[in-house]
C-alpha cells in the first residue's frame, strides 16, 4: 500500500495541544488507578495498581475495546460497540460515572465503520480532543468531547474532519517528548514514524502490531503484538527497536494475545491487557520483564493508567 497515504500533516499540527506534560507529580493525596476495558462484561474496571483490586466497574454499550486518559487524569474515553453502533463514553475516573456517550457517525450521517470493520485507536491530541483511528477504510475521526460529534472542519483540505490513514490502520499515539506521530498497521506488520517536517519512516514488526503507547518522559514507545505475543520497544528519539519481550501464554496457546497497554505515571512498570487467560501483565521496565499478573476476567483488552487530584483536595 502507498505509505504516504499512512498520515496527513494536519495530525501533526495537532501536537502542541496534545503535549499537555506528564501527569501530576505524586503526592500524598495523589490517586492512581488502573483502567481495564472488559470486553465481554461490557464494563471499565477501575483497579487500585498498588493493591490489584477492582474497587468498581463502569457500565459501557458494546464491548469496550479501548481507553485513553485525559491529561487532567480525571476524564477517561473508551472505545465501544459492534453490532449497534460504534460509540465513545466519556467516563468520570474520580466518579467512576458515565458523563456522556457519543456516536461515531459521520458529518453525513453515515456510519463510521462499514461492514463490520470498527475503530482500532484512541489518542488525545487536544485536551478535548480525540483522535480515532481506523474507522471508515482510509480516514481517521476528529470528536470533539465537549460538543459530543465529530469536528466538522476541514482544515488542510480534510474532508470531513477525517484524516487519510492505511487499509489496515490501527492505533496511533503521540510521542509526549517530541510530538510525533506513530502509528501502526496490522495488515501490513508495520509501525510508521510521522514527525512536522520530516519524512515518515516505516518500521517491520512482529505480527499483527496492535497498539501503542509511551514512558511519560518520552524515552521509551511500546508497541503490542498480539499473534507474534510479544512487546517490542524502541528508542522514541531514534525509532531503533531496543527489546522484543515475550508475553507468555497459557499451555493452550501460542500467544496471550497482549493487546492494550499503559504505562504507570512513575514510568517503571506496563501493564498489558491479555484477552487470552484473562489477566493484565504487569511489566518491570527496568528489567524488561512480567513481574506480576493481575486477574481480570471479562475478556481484558485496552488498558490506561489515571493520575489525578481529588477535586476536593484541588480547590
Amino acid at each position: 500500500m502507498p505509505k504516504a497515504q499512512l498520515h496527513h500533516p494536519f495530525v501533526v499540527t495537532l501536537l502542541a495541544a496534545a503535549c499537555a506534560g506528564p501527569p501530576p507529580a505524586a503526592t500524598a493525596g495523589t490517586v492512581e488507578r488502573l483502567l481495564v476495558c472488559q470486553g465481554a462484561a461490557n464494563t471499565l474496571a477501575l483497579l487500585d495498581p498498588a493493591t490489584h483490586t477492582i474497587l468498581a466497574a463502569v457500565p459501557i454499550g458494546g464491548w469496550p475495546r479501548e481507553v485513553v486518559v485525559a491529561p487532567d487524569g480525571r476524564t477517561a474515553v473508551v472505545l465501544g460497540g459492534g453490532r449497534t453502533g460504534w460509540a465513545l463514553t466519556v467516563v468520570d475516573v474520580e466518579r467512576a460515572a458515565v458523563l456522556r456517550t457519543i456516536t461515531l457517525a459521520g458529518p453525513g450521517g453515515e456510519v463510521a465503520a462499514p461492514r463490520g470493520r470498527g475503530p482500532t485507536g484512541l489518542t488525545f491530541v487536544a485536551p478535548r480532543q480525540v483522535l480515532v483511528a481506523g474507522v471508515v477504510v482510509g480516514r481517521r475521526l476528529l470528536v470533539d468531547l465537549d460538543r459530543g460529534a465529530i469536528e466538522p472542519r476541514r482544515p488542510q483540505g480534510i474532508e470531513g474532519g477525517g484524516v487519510d490513514a492505511g487499509a489496515g490502520a490501527g492505533s496511533c499515539a503521540i510521542d509526549p517528548a517530541r510530538g510525533a506521530l506513530w502509528s501502526v498497521d496490522a495488515a501490513a506488520a508495520t509501525l510508521t514514524i510521522t514527525a512536522s517536517g520530516a519524512a515518515a519512516r516505516t518500521i517491520v514488526t512482529g505480527e499483527q502490531p496492535f497498539r501503542i503507547t509511551f514512558t511519560p518522559d518520552g524515552a521509551l514507545a511500546l508497541v503490542s503484538c498480539t499473534e507474534a505475543g510479544v512487546i517490542e520497544g524502541y528508542d522514541a528519539a531514534s525509532g531503533a527497536r531496543v527489546f522484543t519481550m515475550s508475553i507468555a501464554g497459557d499451555t493452550s496457546e501460542l500467544s496471550a494475545l497482549p493487546m492494550g497497554l499503559t504505562v504507570a505515571a512513575d514510568g517503571r512498570r506496563a501493564f498489558v491487557g491479555c484477552a487470552r487467560g484473562e489477566y493484565v501483565a504487569v511489566i518491570d521496565l527496568a528489567q524488561r520483564c512480567v513481574i506480576d499478573r493481575i486477574v481480570v476476567p471479562g475478556g481484558p483488552d485496552g488498558v490506561a493508567f489515571a493520575r489525578f487530584v481529588p477535586r476536593a483536595l484541588s480547590r
